[in-house]
């Protein structure tokens, strides 16, 4: 086993460290899902933040594998959130089996993400997410823009699955307009968005801060062939 972190916080948001493992593998896997579930634990032992790590990975692989034609219909939502849900019970599992100890979420906290993906279908999805959400928390959650990983990758998934409009630029404007955690938000809804509609839908304006994905590509090639020399 891998080292673990002493942190347990769940509201960092150490989701986003499965980004660019994804954008690297570019496909899932099982390899990918332990490289998201090991990663996370070098950063925080929560049973939330691990579990949310996975979960990211899948999904950014998930959009990337979308064709054009295919971005946001009806029967690829209702795929989505199922399989969404079926990766979560996994990670969860493999937690639960890793660390019995963990008492994060309380006694139903054992499921307690994949729960919430099951109601993300609900037209009253967003009030109902932050009730749901207090049951595993002791700190009071009012929304569910705020800074806690059971509420913010749930919003952030609905927000890339129901946007004003089918495009990059409205899915993130639309989703910061939650308010309180953009950062966070904006990050995780980035991410997911940038899968789903591709670099080239990126406004131009955007990406002046971005490196290009060859770069990306070429510094993650040279860091795993030094891990490979070790």
């Amino acid at each position: 086993d891998g080292q673990v972190s002493e942190q347990n916080s769940s509201t960092s948001l150490f989701t986003t460290l499965a980004v660019p493992l994804a954008l690297f593998q570019g496909k899932w896997s099982k390899t990918l899902a332990r490289q998201c579930f090991e990663t996370c634990l070098l950063m925080s032992r929560n049973r939330f933040e691990v579990v949310g790590t996975v979960l990211t990975g899948f999904l950014v692989t998930r959009f990337l594998a979308l064709q054009p034609e295919e971005n946001l219909l009806p029967s690829v939502r209702q795929d989505i959130l199922p399989e969404a849900e079926e990766i979560c019970q996994q990670a969860e599992a493999e937690y639960q089996q890793r660390f019995p100890e963990s008492e994060d979420g309380g006694l139903k906290g054992k499921n307690a993400l994949s729960g919430a993906l099951r109601g993300l279908a609900d037209k009253s999805f967003l009030p109902w997410l932050s009730e749901y959400a207090n049951t595993f928390t002791r700190s009071e959650i009012r929304y569910p823009s705020q800074g806690f990983v059971l509420t913010l990758l749930p919003l952030a998934l609905h927000c890339v699955l129901l946007p004003p409009k089918p495009d990059f630029a409205s899915t993130l404007t639309h989703s910061l307009g939650n308010g309180r955690e953009t950062e966070m938000l904006g990050a995780l809804v980035g991410a997911l968005a940038g899968a789903l509609y591709g670099f080239d839908n990126i406004p131009a304006g955007w990406k002046s801060g971005l490196v290009n994905a060859k770069e990306i590509r070429l510094r993650a090639e040279g860091l795993s062939a030094r891990r490979g020399e070790k």
